[in-house]
């Protein structure tokens, strides 16, 4: 049974998806078709379904590939958790790398929150959901802000593990000659199939059926009913099924008005300032208004 040697772990709404599909098509590399395992980051998974039942649900298929990996966004917020699970699990540490897409943190947000509104957990506004009520200060405890907030988590996963076992990326990097190269080198493949991808998964898209989507909705009745028949991963699969078969792209994109994204980037200078040494990343683009 071969064992995961990389993981793509986040951010959310970063670039991941499209990573993974990317990569699930290349020769030498191994992924499982479900993205999002969220093993390491979910406690029912972790515990109900132990190491050797999450690598015999998703990785039984691997054979002589040069990489097995998975990409799961939710690792990289929760990292004291899912850093100290890999170590106890995954043979051969100094093998493992981890690659972490981050994108403008505003961008970030508001494709979370478009992504929210499409599953019908979401209803307010934009701007009463990351402000708080004066509207001057972002509110800290909102989900889009915290979750585009990368400096913290940055720094355990950079700390937990050798520099040559993590690679930073920028969204945008993934688009560039220079980004796929660095993939490519950091695992150890051939770059020519990356070279070969083109298009973006999870582009803005609308619900197919709101009524639907309030059913899948978390906390909602049939959830909570799945729950006592149906086993977490029967659950998880069921749920990237419908979520699918409910979503439809649209090729009307919203944006933030450009002032608005200003102001909000200025909340984040400073942490992208320090984020921008940590990572070696060019972040100016981010933060310069």
């Amino acid at each position: 049974m071969r064992h995961p040697n990389f993981f793509i772990v986040g951010a959310p709404k970063c670039g991941t998806t499209t990573l993974h599909a990317w990569l699930s098509k290349h020769p030498d590399v191994f992924m499982p078709h479900l993205k999002e395992l969220r093993f390491y980051s979910n406690d029912d998974f972790f515990y109900d379904q132990g190491y050797q039942g999450y690598l015999n649900l998703h990785f039984k298929s691997a054979r002589n590939e040069k990489v097995v990996g998975e990409a799961t966004p939710a690792y990289f917020q929760n990292s004291d958790k899912v850093i100290s699970r890999i170590k106890q699990t995954v043979p051969e540490q100094s093998a493992i790398r981890f690659i972490v897409l981050l994108r403008h943190p505003v961008e970030r947000m508001f494709s979370h929150y478009l992504h929210a509104c499409r599953q019908e957990e979401e209803r307010g506004e934009f701007q009463s959901a990351v402000f708080k009520a004066n509207g001057n200060e972002l509110n800290s405890e909102c989900v889009y802000v915290k979750e585009s907030r990368y400096l913290a988590a940055a720094k355990t996963w950079k700390a937990s593990f050798n520099r040559d076992q993590i690679l930073f990326l920028r969204t945008e990097d993934i688009n560039t000659l220079d980004g796929r190269q660095k993939i490519a080198s950091f695992l150890g493949i051939s770059v020519a199939p990356l070279l070969a991808q083109s298009g973006l998964a999870n582009t803005q898209s609308h619900t197919r059926s709101r009524i639907l989507a309030k059913l899948m909705a978390k906390n909602s009745v049939m959830k909570t009913a799945l729950k006592q028949v149906l086993s977490n991963t029967v659950r998880y699969k069921l749920r990237v099924a419908l979520t699918r078969a409910n979503t439809l792209a649209t090729s009307k994109r919203l944006t933030l008005p450009d002032s608005l994204q200003q102001k909000i980037s200025l909340y984040f200078r400073k942490e992208l300032e320090e984020l921008e040494i940590l990572t070696d990343l060019d972040l100016k683009n981010w933060y310069k208004v």
